[in-house]
């Protein structure tokens, strides 16, 4: 068997076994309800007024550096 045809296998059993799992469906349930839930506040830090001048800041003293910010959803690394 060749690599890619074990790790097709693989997955495939993960997938199924992922399915039949009652608690990671509950899991995924949750973290998608966190993710609604704190969509409207995260989009509202992202357009805010205190959010742009902290990353014109950044952006001014990363001239100096190449490290770069960006938003990741809604996490500011």
């Amino acid at each position: 068997m060749s690599f890619l045809d074990n790790l097709e296998s693989t997955l495939k059993n993960l997938e199924s076994r992922e399915e039949r799992d009652p608690e990671a469906q509950k899991r995924r349930e949750a973290e998608r309800a966190s993710v609604l839930a704190t969509a409207p506040w995260a989009e509202k830090l992202k357009k805010s007024p205190y959010t742009q001048e902290v990353l014109a800041s950044a952006a001014r003293i990363g001239h100096q550096t190449p490290a770069k910010s960006t938003w990741l959803g809604s996490t500011l690394p």
